[in-house]
This record gives structure tokens, C-alpha cells and sequence, in this order.
């Protein structure tokens, strides 16, 4: 899963598909955790908690694709979208980190 970060309006972004899990448990309770493990270092980890404060469905489709030129090298996403997209903007309450 792609996570992003909008420092205009402090929010983390995840994008996925409309109607999957991940929209339904934002949408009964707004209260998420995520947690990230750096690839090259197992010993290096951020953690957030927040709630989600809106569910975008402007720009998501566009969104995928910047992740995908971001961490693919890709102009566009490359898994054919067959679902509408929609972004989980979560604002995030705390934050710690570890790095050893």
C-alpha cells in the first residue's frame, strides 16, 4: 500500500479503490493506525495514529499515477483501473518513530 504525505493540509493520503475494505472500516469507525518499516533497514520504523477527516474522490486517479512515476518510474499506473478511485485523507494525531 502507497501512503503520501500533503504537508498543505497535513494529511496522510491513501489511495485505493472505491468499494474495497480499506473505504469501509474509514467510513464505520474514522479512527486508523498505519505503520511503515524502511525496506534497507528493519530497524528503522514510523508509526501514525489519527482519523480520517474525508474521503476524496477528485484527483484520485491522477493521484496513483504521481505514486507510480514516484515509485514504479512510471508515467502512469500501470495496473488497468477498473474501479473508481477514490483517497482516505487521514490526519494524523501521533507520531513516533524508531531508528536503531
Amino acid at each position: 500500500m502507497w501512503v503520501d504525505y500533503d504537508a498543505d493540509t497535513n494529511r496522510l493520503l491513501v489511495n485505493t479503490k472505491r468499494g474495497q475494505q480499506k473505504e469501509e472500516n474509514a467510513r464505520n469507525d474514522p479512527r486508523v493506525a498505519i505503520s511503515m518499516t524502511d525496506p534497507d533497514s528493519p530497524y528503522r520504523m514510523l508509526s501514525v495514529t489519527g482519523e480520517v477527516d474525508e474521503v476524496i474522490m477528485e484527483g484520485a486517479g491522477e493521484h496513483i499515477d504521481e505514486l507510480a512515476q514516484r515509485h514504479m518510474g512510471e508515467d502512469e499506473y500501470p495496473n488497468p483501473i477498473q474501479m473508481e478511485r477514490i483517497l482516505i485523507a487521514i490526519r494524523p494525531e501521533r507520531v513516533s518513530h524508531f531508528e536503531a
